[in-house]
């Protein structure tokens, strides 16, 4: 995430790379599923106002499989602060 300049640019990747580990078809089976394991995946990435170079990520998970019949999403928060740069002179 250092790379980023702005929170888009870091969500666009975020959600192209989640998007290689989806498969949409509730019906492939069980290899295919066990190939892309989420169903849905998404990337949320804002800058935090009063931080510069800090971003908050939140990701939205589906996974295909589900245990003892409960069907849930996962949803994971953090923020990410980049390493402190000079000022270009």
């Amino acid at each position: 995430m250092g790379s980023y300049v702005t929170a888009e640019a870091c969500e666009n990747d975020l959600q192209k790379w989640l998007l290689a580990y989806c498969l949409g078809n509730d019906d492939a089976s069980a290899e295919m599923k066990a190939r892309f394991p989420l169903r849905e995946a998404s990337a949320e990435v804002r800058a935090v106002p009063g931080r510069p170079g800090a971003f908050s990520c939140v990701l939205h998970l589906r996974p295909h499989f589900q245990l003892d019949q409960i069907f849930t999403t996962f949803k994971l928060v953090t923020d990410v602060t980049l390493p402190h740069q000079s000022p270009a002179f």
